[in-house]
């Protein structure tokens, strides 16, 4: 999560994550995970996580706020394939990798 950085998630004037950042980080995973959205749905799901992760209630979310969330085991469903999924791919560009350098090529 690029939050820290001032990513597409932040808002320009902070490296805070607010409802817009946070719908589209919503929109991204879904796509990610080959989830299909209804209309409406990514906004709604965006304003219950961010009442969730906002533990200081100042309306955005800090790097912070986001990765306690993240990380704790009961959003697991909601993070934890998107962690297998970064593991696949590394395991994919790896295997590429060693089977290109077996072949001679650099």
């Amino acid at each position: 999560m690029c939050i820290r950085d001032s990513s597409k998630y932040c808002s320009a004037r902070s490296d805070m994550m607010g409802i817009d950042g946070a719908t589209l980080l919503v929109r991204d995973l879904s796509t990610l995970l080959g989830n299909v959205l209804q209309p409406g749905q990514a906004e709604t799901e965006a304003s219950a996580c961010l009442a969730k992760m906002d533990r200081d209630g100042d309306g955005a979310i800090s790097f912070d706020e986001f990765m306690e969330y993240a990380q704790h085991e009961d959003n697991m469903h909601l993070f934890g394939p998107l962690r297998l999924h970064a593991q696949q791919e590394y395991n994919e560009v790896r295997h590429r990798n060693k089977r290109q350098r077996q072949a001679g090529r650099p």
